[in-house]
């Protein structure tokens, strides 16, 4: 049982005719069945890369069965329908010539078909967000030291913030394009890294480093100066340097939030008072929005020098901008 190549070319696609005939060649082929079924997300992303002239050459592949002719198409689903389904007007916003690397494959057997067809997406040949991250900071020498997949998790949490705040959506909203926003970049966003690199480690601290909390650090601190930065650390330290001693009984708000945290990422089976479980819609653990809302209003009490009660805070139907301005609004 198995498989090699017998015919290599590469296409190069001058008009959107020649497009359109050469998808529709590789389409009339059908696929397997039993493959995963036409996804329009991945359809629209792809279209979005080839309208926003991301485009590297496209692979589509055919598996031919010697002994019975018996053929597919086993790779090019998504990015032929991509092609078809463009509009004359998203045409004329395409960069030509377009590339297509076409292989036919001969398997020895019908059971080598479905081998061919695993072989183009195995899990070992996928590069994880962490990776990518990591030739996003390379060309930046301030952000060589950041630890990848502190980054990934950091950014992932201001495009959560931006998205809620900003309104941000596709390619401007995109994870990694938060390093490269050249508004923002320099004063802003690559200095936040530099600051959560110094004591945060993936690890450690994974209670602070889901995207509600992050959006919490990223705002709080881009007017909060050294007295929030303090505040932020701390509760990275965890229960040793937070928690009441007898010099010092009463709980700070940094313990309250530390200890929200932990038990927001602790398991299932967590003890959450009645009054504040009946926030969290049937689940276990209280939404995005609630963990948010709580370290805003946390964070202010710090730095108003108020103690603070109960500290879980609802976000009661509000959206991300309402809760800023009702917790926690920017000066200047």
């Amino acid at each position: 049982m198995g498989f090699r190549p017998t015919k290599v070319e590469s296409i190069v696609v001058h008009t959107p005719q020649e497009a359109t005939e050469l998808a529709l060649r590789i389409k009339a082929f059908g696929q397997l069945k039993g493959e995963r079924p036409l996804e329009a997300s991945h359809v629209a992303h792809l279209k979005e890369k080839i309208l926003g002239h991301e485009v590297l050459p496209f692979h589509w592949s055919v598996g031919y069965v010697a002994d019975t002719g018996f053929t597919k198409r086993v790779d090019g689903q998504h990015s032929s329908e991509a092609l078809l389904s463009l509009t004359p007007e998203e045409w004329q916003k395409v960069d030509f010539p377009l590339y297509v690397i076409w292989t036919d494959c001969t398997c020895d057997s019908v059971e080598s078909l479905p081998v061919l067809f695993e072989n183009f997406d195995e899990p070992w040949k996928v590069r994880k967000p962490k990776h990518i991250m990591g030739a996003h900071l390379a060309i930046y020498e301030q952000l060589i030291d950041v630890n990848p997949d502190l980054a990934t998790r950091i950014t992932s949490g201001i495009q959560w913030y931006q998205q809620g705040v900003q309104g941000l959506r596709g390619r401007s909203a995109r994870r990694f394009s938060v390093i490269h926003d050249t508004e923002i970049r320099e004063e802003i966003i690559h200095p936040f890294l530099v600051w959560c690199n110094a004591f945060l480690r993936p690890k450690n601290h994974r209670d602070m480093l889901t995207r509600p909390v992050v959006a919490a650090m990223y705002h709080t601190t881009l007017t909060g100066g050294d007295s929030v930065k303090t505040f932020w650390r701390h509760i990275s330290h965890g229960e040793d340097a937070n928690a009441p001693t007898v010099d010092s009984p009463t709980e700070t708000v940094a313990f309250k939030l530390w200890r929200f945290l932990d038990k927001v990422g602790s398991p299932q089976n967590a003890e959450w008072a009645s009054s504040v479980l009946q926030h969290f819609s049937g689940h276990t653990r209280p939404p995005e929005k609630d963990v948010f809302a709580t370290c805003l209003r946390a964070t202010k009490a710090h730095v108003d020098g108020r103690k603070i009660g109960e500290i879980f805070t609802p976000s009661k139907k509000r959206s991300v901008t309402e809760l800023v301005d009702a917790l926690y609004p920017l000066k200047g």
